[in-house]
């Protein structure tokens, strides 16, 4: 209806930061209702025509953000030192607002006990989220009070108001798990932090964009897709946000002993073997999912030299990049041969390498190392397929998710075959307004065949 009780529309009974799920659902493959999103409303634009008839149409439209935008929104000031009161009631009498508390939430201060020089980025981030979440106890917060505690609306099934921590999650052991080189660790906290910046992009100066990934994820633990367990006995939703940081997927990582490991054969996929093998991991189409593609071959993006050196440098020692030439990609048949396409570089300063014990030698193999791996993601970047699929509505398909689109001519001469892809973006689209219509739009790389 266009009107609700008291004369209000839905455009003012809507306000922004009201919580929102969105459930899909496809007969007959989903018959379960999927959920896709979970999140926060944000802008509200109403719209009004009037027809020479005299009939008015009026229209709403409500953008929403997933929950993890909250960590976008709040922005924060970077203390080197613990806050002290601005004001003190002896000599200013001021309301409750300006209270040394008070002015403690407003900020954000990265101390020793989040951020330890040579600590586990995966730690860090971990607690980066319960500092925000569920609060952490440390000489900057000595009461562990969550720095963002959103008023939300009384739940009945809880019996209480819903915290964040109900909403956003982190698990910490399958980021451990999940980092590129166990080895990895921070630099000087202060290294990376901007003055002035929100939260999501503090948190990510700790991730590594060569190495790592950083993003959030709607989970539905009813369709098995969550990891980590309620905070409470009910949950205020059937489902959370996970904040997941992890390794690029693909083929590839350094072992303990600080070694090129888990590669993979040209015929054989090009994704960790260990992401490939989790079935939450890959959705499958065929040809009958399939509304239209768009696909190329391209050399952009390729490189052929791989030089990673530390962002961080020993000032009391030699200049690294002094002592290791890139790696050169030169080998006979190479898709991307030097010969072939001249140089093209990556260079990285590598977020996570550090010289604690001063010793050369080491450095240099962890250097070597480190671009042995870039070298294993992108070896094959100019004959991977990049591009976008449409599909009949697919609640199943997410970013960060292996797609495999089974049963057409992908093998070699055009057998019977499938091919692998990397999804990067997702977008949903259903429609009613002559018929109902549900379409997925994805976005590929690293389109593979497999044999």
């Amino acid at each position: 209806p266009e009107e609700q009780g008291g004369g209000r529309t839905w455009a003012s009974m809507i306000p922004s930061y009201s919580l929102v799920e969105i459930y899909l659902q496809r007969y007959p493959e989903n018959p379960q209702p999927i959920l896709v999103f979970l999140g926060l409303t944000d802008a509200r634009q109403q719209s009004e025509t009037y027809h020479r008839d005299g009939s008015l149409e009026r229209s709403v439209t409500i953008a929403a953000r997933e929950l993890s935008c909250i960590l976008i929104d709040q922005r924060t000031l970077y203390l080197p030192a613990p806050p002290s009161s601005l004001f003190h009631e002896s000599t200013v009498q001021l309301s409750t607002v300006f209270s040394e508390e008070v002015q403690l939430l407003g900020m954000l201060a990265i101390d020793p006990e989040l951020a330890l020089v040579g600590a586990d980025p995966a730690t860090v981030i971990g607690r980066f989220v319960q500092m925000v979440t569920t609060g952490l106890e440390t000489p900057y917060n000595p009461e562990g009070r969550p720095l963002l505690n959103l008023q939300l609306p009384f739940d009945p099934n809880l019996g209480r108001s819903p915290q964040l921590s109900d909403f956003l999650r982190y698990d910490l052991e399958k980021a451990k798990a999940a980092l590129f080189d166990p080895g990895a660790q921070l630099p000087a906290s202060s290294q990376f932090t901007l003055s002035d910046s929100s939260l999501w992009n503090l948190m990510d100066t700790f991730s590594d964009p060569a190495y790592q990934e950083l993003f959030s994820e709607t989970v539905d633990p009813s369709f098995g897709t969550g990891s980590v367990a309620s905070s409470s006995e009910q949950a205020a939703t059937a489902g959370y946000v996970e904040i997941i940081f992890r390794k690029k997927p693909f083929a590839g990582r350094i072992n303990a002993q600080g070694e090129l490991d888990m590669t993979r054969e040209p015929t054989e996929s090009q994704f960790a073997r260990d992401f490939e093998d989790d079935p939450l991991n890959t959705f499958e189409i065929t040809d009958e999912h399939v509304v239209g593609l768009e696909l190329m071959q391209s050399p952009e993006g390729m490189a052929n030299l791989y030089y990673v050196f530390p962002q961080v440098p020993d000032i009391n020692g030699p200049d690294y990049r002094a002592l290791f030439p890139p790696l050169v990609d030169n080998a006979a048949g190479s898709p991307s041969s030097v010969t072939r396409y001249g140089p093209r570089l990556i260079q990285h300063a590598d977020y996570y390498f550090q010289n604690l014990d001063r010793d050369a030698a080491r450095d240099l193999d962890r250097g070597r190392t480190r671009a042995k791996l870039l070298w294993s993601w992108y070896q094959f970047n100019p004959l991977f397929f990049r591009g976008h699929y449409t599909l009949r509505g697919n609640p199943l398909a997410r970013v960060g998710r292996r797609m495999v689109h089974k049963g057409r001519g992908f093998g070699p001469h055009g057998a019977v075959g499938s091919r692998e892809y990397y999804v990067t973006n997702v977008a949903h689209q259903m429609s009613f307004k002559d018929e109902v219509r549900f379409v997925t739009r994805i976005g590929v790389d690293r389109g593979w065949p497999l044999r």
